[in-house]
């Protein structure tokens, strides 16, 4: 759990950050403009006080891509919406009308080459890293002579709780500065370079999004609650965060312990390589692509509609609904709603705990998630809410 003092230390500084930033283009390695990377979409969602923030990132042709443009992607329109999928809690379902072992096995590369990672920020003025950054970028010591820039030079490590991919092995750490003006809606351009100069990222912040609302929760518990003779019941550890700035939202859910610990077993490795070399079968494969769940969305009308995901049966369906009755959620793909832990009031506040409900045909599934941050906005949640029938 993130501890309440490292919140306010975070506090002043990653206002300056705050929003939901969009990456322009990637030069790995640094200097490669030639094959700069311009067609993944990358958003990353970075809240204001508390220093968490969530990382998706989907390659072009990705099958969890909303209104992707892209003509070559046609295994997007072959999942069908499954509301119960933000479970993560078994194999990914595939499509039912996959041709051939060919197709199958080129869309699960495409589900492999997904990053998708979340924790919290760590943000410090200046330059605190070893100076390679500087001496082999000339592009981002020339941003830093601007007096004037919104964002000056600073260094930001983004500490990874959760993360789709094995981890690499080394730290998340970047160098940055404004490379323009900031604009009367908040929107710029930021530069930001590895401490080791290995690569170089462009980042634009979306319009308004710097002034909030903000709200960041940090999973807590899981339970499955079983409807039978027996109301047997049980736990799962994993870790998990939920976050908002303005009007769109992040919320990513890490594997359980086991799968999760079996993936850190194979440090550096890429989840392709993953996939190819260690996974012993389809369904362990399936197993590790589907017990993690990243993804983005924006809030419209009071719906939480989600717009990209790791998982693409999510893709589509609203996160989270505002009827009084769970069951509904099937015809409506709603995948789950919120109860406050206090029978006596609707929103919750900081330092709450809240109930993510989502009911399936013989079970209710509920994660329990800590208010940590709330700024400029509230948590609605359901007073009562009907049991399945």
């Amino acid at each position: 759990m993130l501890s309440s003092t490292s919140s306010t230390a975070l506090a002043s500084s990653c206002l300056q950050v705050a929003g939901v930033w969009s990456r322009v283009w990637e030069e790995d390695p640094l200097g490669d403009e030639e094959h700069r990377d311009v067609t993944t979409l990358v958003l990353w969602t970075q809240t204001s006080l508390s220093g968490i923030y969530i990382d998706l990132r989907l390659p072009r042709a990705s099958p969890g891509r909303g209104n992707d443009e892209d003509a070559n992607n046609k295994t997007s329109i072959l999942f069908d919406k499954d509301p119960g999928a933000i479970r993560a809690s078994g194999p990914l379902l595939l499509p039912r009308k996959l041709v051939n072992e060919q197709n199958k096995r080129e869309l699960l590369t495409k589900l492999a080459n997904i990053k998708s990672f979340a924790g919290a920020l760590k943000f410090h003025s200046g330059d605190i890293t070893s100076g390679m950054a500087l001496e082999k970028d000339s592009v981002l010591l020339e941003c830093c002579k601007n007096d004037k820039a919104p964002l000056p030079l600073c260094t930001c490590i983004w500490e990874r709780m959760i993360d789709y991919q094995p981890p690499s092995g080394g730290l998340d750490v970047g160098v940055c500065a404004s490379y323009s003006q900031q604009s009367a809606d908040g929107s710029m351009n930021i530069r930001e370079t590895g401490q080791d100069a290995s690569y170089a990222e462009g980042w634009s912040r979306l319009p308004f999004t710097h002034q909030g609302p903000f709200f960041a929760m940090e999973l807590v518990s899981e339970e499955i609650r079983c409807n039978n003779e027996h109301n047997t019941s049980h736990r799962q550890h994993r870790q998990g965060f939920w976050v908002r700035a303005g009007s769109s939202f992040a919320y990513a859910i890490g594997r359980p312990a086991a799968t999760d610990d079996f993936v850190k077993q194979h440090t550096g490795k890429t989840l392709v390589e993953f996939v190819e070399e260690e996974a012993t079968s389809e369904e362990e494969t399936l197993k590790v692509l589907g017990q993690y769940v990243g993804l983005f969305g924006e809030i419209q009308n009071s719906k939480w509609n989600i717009l990209h995901s790791t998982n693409p049966s999510l893709v589509g369906c609203c996160l989270v609904g505002t009827g009084p009755m769970i069951k509904s959620s099937k015809t409506e793909k709603c995948c789950s709603m919120l109860r406050t832990s206090c029978t006596d009031a609707d929103t919750a506040h900081v330092g709450d705990s809240v109930e993510q409900v989502i009911c399936g045909d013989d079970d209710v599934f509920v994660r329990t998630w800590k208010v940590v941050e709330l700024n400029g906005c509230t948590i609605p949640c359901q007073t009562e809410m009907a049991t399945l029938d």
